[in-house]
């Protein structure tokens, strides 16, 4: 991983730069349906006029074109916006490319004529003028869409590269949860004002589209990025700029060639492609059974397009609030799951109602997509590489999503088709997902495809809700070892072993193996042992595993404490198994935890656990008579006591 320069990184709360990103996403993302909806009306949804339904574009064509022209820069303008990113300050990317958008939508305002009593003139009159403007003409429109996404393409790479130098990498998620959630509330707020201005003042809508870019970009130019990343290579906007064309396409092309050497990022890639296409496919579906099966007008797509952007809204939060580290192949496969399941449900049910919390579900499952996609990706890129990364993940997004709009736009009866389209994505998500949890869930250091799986998902389990954090990791050998662990809680094994890359192999009291949890333990296969020490199997088990080079952990203590702090003493096991094996010692001490007086209990309450690992040791280098066990037994207890304390004095750095 590439170096980090640490600056002091000031709680989200207090970071004025990071509420100058939110709050201009907000205001871009209202902006952005806003002008969508103008756009809608003036190109004829959901007229009822007899002759204009005869020649105008379907209601699902419609969302389908804006869709198109708007996207269509980011394929082909993207990667070099990307190369901007990395080569010129992020920040006044920004501003430019907000003020060239709200000049545009300006442009617009002044191009839609008025007749003497204030209204739009020729509105829906014929066929040959829709909203004042000529539907021979309806290139000025598209045009417009194009320009707007043309610089659209120029401000995403820039502002989602920004984002870890504005906040850091520990509040990485929760910084992309909030923007995007702001970015969702806007968007979501866009719906019903929109629909009510498109409806009924025109120009006001597009007016207040446009003055919502113009505005808030001013704050642009007052951002601060103290975070950065080096990789030997300049950061963004430090690098002297390219003297030949041919340089500029060698340096775009380094932003393919990094993705392309990181399979990660390939992955990643391709489900963004899955989760925009898709996304496209679901704005048209509900626009043409609004109008077709509800019996709707604009009004009604606004509140089908306002329940998908409420539940973005709510992955969004959700995702925020737990801030989990790990876990992330989880989340897309499960999210591409339940948006397969719940966009099939969308375009059959009759109801309006029932198909506004089909379309809520739906926006759930694609916030918590898209927010673990962009933070994974920006977490496995290199500063000077991220603009290209990122520009180049949108292109290979947009570039399927324009694909899917542009076939639904000039799609005949598109309004029918969609439906079997629809059904044809759902079946692609299930697809996807399982390859993903084929490739991704189901592969680790496990030996068996549902022990990874469990090991995954207790990873995404201990990062959201016990918020974990480990230190001392690198002292753990790579070949056999011993963890002689501090009890705190029954959740201790699970936090020990999602700190690290390797199988522990825990030994256990057969008393606690209860049989509801035989599937748990069948996977983890832990070594049993009687509590009063008559049990000698256990022993050889473990001694065995030892010899093969496992990680053995244990818990000498055997009972939690009663008061936390507290170290029991130890039995006289641990010096069988050192000696026995020669294998070294390790020290951890497990801090943090929900100090309950049931077992389980510990699991599910909320908490900020820390793991430390202490520097490994033989008994060899103990002061003491090895043939003396109580002796040894005192001295590797004093070993992790000793550790207790350097957690306490604070001199400990936590990931």
């Amino acid at each position: 991983m590439a170096d980090v320069h640490h600056h002091p990184e000031p709680k989200l709360s207090r970071n004025l730069s990071f509420h100058f990103l939110w709050s201009s996403t907000f205001a871009s993302g209202f902006a952005d349906r806003l002008a969508m909806l103008a756009v809608a009306v003036m190109l004829g949804y959901g007229a009822k006029d007899e002759i204009l339904q005869s020649v105008r574009l379907a209601d699902a064509s419609i969302t389908a074109g804006y869709n198109f022209w708007f996207f269509l820069p980011y394929v082909i303008w993207g990667p070099f916006a990307g190369w901007l990113a990395d080569r010129l300050p992020r920040k006044w990317l920004m501003f430019v490319s907000d003020q060239a958008r709200g000049l545009i939508i300006l442009l617009a305002f002044t191009m839609i004529p008025r007749d003497r009593s204030g209204a739009i003139a020729g509105l829906y009159d014929t066929w040959i003028t829709i909203g004042g403007i000529e539907f021979t003409h309806t290139w000025k429109i598209w045009l417009m869409m194009f320009s707007i996404g043309l610089f659209a393409a120029t401000f995403g790479p820039a502002r989602n590269s920004v984002i870890p130098n504005v906040v850091g990498y520990a509040a990485l998620q929760r910084a992309n949860a909030v923007v995007l959630g702001l970015g969702v509330i806007g968007n979501l707020l866009g719906f019903p004002v929109g629909g009510y201005l498109s409806e009924n003042l025109l120009r006001g809508c597009v007016l207040i589209s446009a003055l919502m870019y113009l505005i808030p970009g001013w704050m642009w130019p007052f951002l601060k990025t103290p975070v950065r990343r080096t990789s030997g290579s300049r950061g963004a906007g430090k690098a002297k700029p390219s003297r030949s064309l041919m340089t500029v396409f060698k340096e775009v092309g380094d932003g393919g060639k990094y993705i392309l050497h990181h399979r990660p990022l390939i992955a990643l890639a391709a489900a963004s492609v899955v989760f925009w296409s898709g996304s496209h496919i679901i704005i048209a579906a509900g626009s043409a059974i609004v109008t077709n099966v509800y019996g709707g007008d604009i009004s009604d797509f606004a509140l089908i397009g306002g329940g998908f952007g409420l539940g973005m809204l709510a992955g969004a939060i959700l995702l925020g609030a737990m801030n989990a580290r790990w876990g992330s192949e989880i989340l897309i496969s499960a999210g591409m799951i339940g948006a397969a399941i719940f966009l099939s449900l969308l375009v059959v049910v009759p109801s309006l109602y029932a198909g506004l919390v089909l379309s809520l579900l739906c926006g759930f499952c694609g916030g918590v997509l898209m927010i673990t996609i962009n933070t994974m990706v920006q977490q496995c890129t290199a500063d000077c590489f991220r603009g290209r990364v990122m520009a180049f993940k949108d292109l290979a997004s947009d570039l399927g999503a324009v694909i899917v709009s542009g076939i639904i736009w000039q799609m005949a009866n598109a309004d029918q088709a969609i439906v079997p389209v629809a059904h044809g994505f759902s079946a692609l998500l299930i697809i996807a997902a399982i390859w993903g949890l084929w490739r991704f869930v189901f592969r680790g250091p496990a030996p068996t495809r549902w022990g990874n799986f469990l090991y995954r998902l207790f990873r995404f389990f201990v990062a959201a809700v016990h918020k974990v954090k480990y230190a001392g990791k690198h002292h753990v050998p790579q070949g056999a070892a011993i963890l002689v662990c501090k009890h705190t809680a029954g959740v201790d094994p699970v936090l020990v072993q999602c700190c690290l890359p390797r199988v522990v192999r825990w030994m256990m009291a057969i008393e606690q193996r209860t049989r509801w949890l035989n599937w748990f333990w069948a996977a983890s296969n832990p070594i049993g042992v009687k509590r009063d020490g008559t049990d000698r199997n256990g022993a050889r088990h473990a001694i065995a595993a030892l010899k093969e080079g496992e990680l053995l952990g244990l818990f000498p203590e055997g009972h939690l404490p009663e008061y936390p702090g507290e170290v029991k003493k130890f039995g006289l096991g641990v010096s069988v198994l050192a000696s026995r094996s020669g294998a070294p010692i390790v020290p951890v001490w497990v801090s943090g935890t929900p100090h309950t007086k049931s077992v389980y209990g510990s699991f599910i309450r909320l908490s900020q656990s820390r793991v430390t690992f202490g520097k490994a040791f033989t008994l060899d280098e103990l002061d003491v008579d090895t043939n003396d066990r109580r002796a040894v037994v005192d001295a590797i207890r004093a070993k992790v006591e000793m550790l207790g304390e350097q957690v306490e004095a604070g001199d400990l750095e936590y990931r």
